[in-house]
């Protein structure tokens, strides 16, 4: 077994042991493509508080921190562009975001757990801004995780079969 082969089982591990399961619980008008789209926009939220957060906390001119206003841009547009793809997916119909999406999920994966090792100097303020960029990575990593999850079919509405019985008199007759 390759490499490859084993990162891609375990990515499939990580959907139908822990997201699929979810997805199947939603309710009725809620699908997995859209959930997952909600957690992209609050990834976006977040991304914009990283960008903002050192202007209001330290004071510092709003281009001051290139990186998070770039990681702003490029999560809204991921976004925008998810909404996009969002009509690929059918109910009954294999999702095509899953394979798609399999390197940026795992790549995704380990941005969030160097960020998680690598020291955090400074303040709280400083500490603050870099949990923000961290719960951002989180919801967008959960995000795709959802996004690549199966829709149900709908659910088949069956006409309620009355059986009539006619009243033919004793069987014994």
């Amino acid at each position: 077994m390759t490499l490859s082969e084993i990162i891609k089982r375990i990515d499939d591990v990580i959907i139908e042991g822990l997201f699929q399961p979810i997805a199947n619980h939603l309710p009725e008008n809620s699908t997995p493509m859209g959930l997952g789209l909600s957690f992209e926009l609050g990834s976006v939220i977040l991304q914009a508080a990283c960008a903002v957060a050192p202007s209001l906390l330290f004071g510092l001119p709003l281009g001051s921190i290139p990186s998070a206003i770039f990681g702003f841009l490029v999560s809204l547009v991921f976004f925008l562009v998810c909404q996009k793809l969002s009509s690929l997916v059918r109910p009954g119909y294999m999702n095509p975001l899953r394979p798609q999406l399999r390197a940026l999920r795992l790549i995704g994966i380990l941005f969030l757990l160097y960020d998680l090792w690598r020291a955090h100097p400074g303040g709280q303020g400083y500490v603050l801004w870099w949990r923000l960029d961290e719960l951002s990575q989180l919801t967008f990593i959960i995000g795709l995780y959802f996004m690549a999850c199966e829709t149900r079919p709908p659910k088949k509405h069956r006409e309620s079969q009355k059986t009539s019985f006619m009243k033919t008199g004793s069987v014994f007759e």
